[in-house]
């Protein structure tokens, strides 16, 4: 055995190791008072108490229901299933029996949640809905969180029933939407794919695959894995970054997971860009944060990169940590990547907070003053508002920011980590948001962000336990008990399994088991990633120059389509040809272009132009039927060029042409 070469994401490592400021955050504490709060019917004071209570009967469900407002100040008779379902999950995930609790049975009033569509049983985001909503998210990552709360509950049948309809209706869309994943939703009324011409959502493939691998880990039923392994191999093949939001977080971790269990060959590394990325081909301008906002780190919270400089959400943020943690179970390769990322998110997810950011850096300080609530983070920060950072949301008064549809996610934050003594380095449970995982034993993510080497106590039961470390390949410690320490050089990890002491070791293929428990998927050391993770660059256009024919004024410049930023745009003046074109500095061999166009303000009829000069061009696609919004343009034969340009002859019934963004995607010639 060898000690498993760390691969590095280029993105992370423009991480600094340690977060500045670094802020110690006690997740448990957080995540019992929401509970507490959230929960509690009687509590008293502004907007309070949260929790309300009625009698309902849905397509799924009969009794008592609860609501829960997404935002403070909201009054809604049921809640979303993002707010109630995600809050009973978070609360039951950081240690709370929410089958009982308070005398209720909060699990069992989330399938108030489940609809019966032309046959199909789901669950989404409303209650007594008459079809899917068009928008994979809200369609698919309710039902994701009913999967995560039917593992912590698996003695509730009507759960397990339910769940189980969930994959089986999905199945029956798979055959409209295989190679077919360019679309916004999904019409279980028509058995059809719904398109909003705005944008596409084609991280649903991951969502879905995640729920069908789920379902035959559950009922080892062969049509669910197949669905998974398609789902997965069509996500791992498409062209451009397909994430959305959330679901294409479930990836790296179901890939690694997959290749592990399945011998599949998925790229985790592959999966992994998805996320580590300043902006998507699917939804320009969303990533994961990389840089420092004022005096304060941002490094690792999710939202849009490009939003006021950066708008970063906090149930973003929680739930993609939550997802991308137990990846290293199964790909240990990455140990240390993923330990940075996740000591960034825990310090800089402190900006959500008001106790933790200074009144005049947040909207509703006031609330917080009079009430002392604390647990409920705000929806998310900018990097540019009254200051910087600031920590608000997207509502309008009588709302405020605060927002359990997100803030949730700190009972997922609360059940991976745990402080050590040694202030800056993490003990990630990283078991915790594995679900229907096979016998394991206890297992733990640490990384040093220091520059020297540090001893972390490891703190033990009466039974003599033996320490494994699946990044070194070895035992580091042997018969030990109630406490114990472990030295982690700079800038490393240790993934450390705590197992019996003198175990009987066996092997199944690479894989290494102590008395028939897997402790190593990787012990005998293989990786299906050749090399370190370049940081991604699927839209050839991104921050290259930009010349036009003219632009309206300055506020409307040419360089905004090139910025991966929807509220900036080029406007041309009133003239009926105009053009629009791009140096991709380089030449590519061109292959499809996404025109996103501001509302009508699009032209009718336009060509697409290529040149290797900038002066003589070749026209390679043509069109007299633009509809606007978002042209989605694939070229039948690939164009090589340089420069690519729009070339507009005539218009819709505004004045000027008006472009969001001008993508390009291809490959190096």
């Amino acid at each position: 055995m060898s000690k498993s070469k760390q691969v590095k994401v280029k993105y992370i490592e423009n991480f600094p190791r340690i977060p500045n400021p670094y802020h110690t955050v006690d997740w448990k504490s957080l995540a019992q008072d929401f509970t507490a709060v959230i929960f509690n019917e009687k509590l008293e004071g502004e907007y309070l108490p949260l929790l309300k209570l009625s009698e309902t009967e849905t397509f799924g469900y009969c009794g008592e229901m609860f609501a829960l407002p997404s935002y403070i100040g909201q009054e809604q008779e049921f809640g979303e299933a993002l707010t109630c379902i995600g809050s009973v999950f978070g609360a039951s995930l950081s240690g709370t029996d929410m089958s009982n609790y308070n005398n209720r049975n909060f699990v069992a009033m989330c399938e108030a949640y489940y609809a019966s569509i032309n046959g199909h049983g789901l669950v989404l985001n409303n209650v007594n809905v008459k079809n899917s909503c068009g928008s994979f998210w809200y369609d698919i990552f309710p039902s994701c969180l009913f999967y995560h709360l039917g593992a912590l509950y698996p003695e509730n049948e009507l759960i397990l029933k339910k769940m189980k309809e969930i994959a089986e209706s999905w199945l029956d869309a798979l055959p409209a939407l295989y190679g077919n994943w360019d679309h916004t939703g999904f019409s279980f009324k028509d058995m059809d794919i719904v398109d909003s011409g705005k944008w596409i959502e084609p991280d649903a493939a991951i969502g879905i695959a995640y729920i069908e691998y789920m379902a035959y880990l559950k009922w080892g039923e062969v049509k669910f894995l197949e669905a998974a392994k398609k789902c997965m191999q069509e996500m791992e093949k498409y062209a451009e970054n397909p994430y959305y939001e959330i679901l294409g977080s479930y990836g790296p971790y179901l890939a690694a997971r997959m290749n592990s269990e399945e011998n599949m060959k998925l790229s985790v590394g592959k999966f992994l860009q998805y996320i580590f990325d300043s902006t998507s081909s699917a939804r320009p301008g969303w990533g994961v944060i990389n840089e420092r906002w004022g005096n304060d780190d941002a490094y690792g919270l999710s939202g849009s990169t490009t939003d006021t400089s950066g708008y970063a959400f906090s149930m973003n943020t929680y739930t993609t940590a939550g997802l991308i943690a137990p990846m290293v179970r199964y790909s240990p390769e990455y140990s240390r990547a993923i330990g940075r990322y996740l000591l960034h998110v825990s310090s800089n997810s402190r900006l959500y907070f008001p106790d933790k950011i200074s009144p005049e850096m947040q909207s509703d300080y006031d609330w917080y003053k009079v009430t002392k609530v604390n647990c409920i983070s705000y929806e998310g920060v900018r990097n540019k508002g009254l200051t910087t950072p600031y920590s608000t949301g997207d509502t309008r008064k009588p709302f405020l920011n605060f927002n359990p549809y997100g803030a949730w996610g700190v009972g997922i934050m609360a059940a991976m980590y745990d402080n050590t003594q040694v202030d800056g380095i993490l003990k990630v449970d990283v078991l915790k948001t594995d679900f229907e995982h096979g016998p394991a034993y206890p297992t733990y993510l640490y990384y040093n962000p220091f520059d020297e080497a540090k001893k972390v106590d490891i703190l033990l039961d009466e039974q003599e336990s033996d320490l494994y470390d699946c990044v070194s390949k070895g035992f580091i410690a042997r018969s030990v008990k109630h406490k114990t320490f472990v030295t982690i050089n700079p800038d490393e990890a240790l993934l450390i399994v705590i197992v019996p002491s003198a175990g009987k070791i066996t092997w199944d293929h690479e894989k290494m088991l102590i008395d028939d428990v897997v402790v190593d998927f990787k012990g005998k050391y293989q990786y299906y990633d050749n090399a370190d993770i370049e940081i991604p660059s699927y839209n050839l256009a991104l921050k290259k120059t930009v010349k036009a024919s003219s632009e309206k004024n300055s506020e409307y410049g040419a360089g905004n389509v090139v910025e991966a930023d929807w509220r900036t745009r080029w406007k041309s003046a009133e003239v009926q040809t105009q053009w629009i074109y791009v140096d991709l500095q380089d030449v590519y061999r061109i292959n499809k272009i996404n025109l996103r166009w501001y509302d009508l303000a699009h032209a009718v009829s336009y060509k697409i132009q290529v040149s290797q000069n900038g002066d003589d061009w070749k026209d390679v696609y043509t069109t007299n039927s633009g509809d606007g919004y978002l042209d989605s343009i694939k070229l039948d034969v690939p164009a090589k060029g340089r420069f690519v340009r729009l070339y507009c002859m005539d218009k819709e019934d505004r004045n000027t042409y008006s472009l969001i963004e001008f993508e390009v995607y291809g490959s190096l010639v």
